[in-house]
């Protein structure tokens, strides 16, 4: 079994589901939704967390 755990571990998805909502108040709206290979949608992910931090610090939020 340890064996097992340790190659899931290790294991990366080839396809990830991406999904982009709008959020106004309470409720949230699936704007987007695509298959992306893992590495692209990895760099997606990033590309906008980099951004949305950027964009906290220019309102002068801090970081959680």
């Amino acid at each position: 079994m340890h064996a097992l755990n340790h190659a899931l571990a290790q294991a990366q998805p080839r396809y990830v589901l991406v999904i982009v909502t709008e959020r106004q108040g309470d409720q949230a709206q699936v704007v987007y939704a695509e298959w992306r290979e893992y590495a692209e949608a990895l760099a997606l992910y990033d590309g906008a967390r980099r951004l949305a931090e950027k964009t906290n610090l220019a309102h002068g939020e801090d970081k959680a």
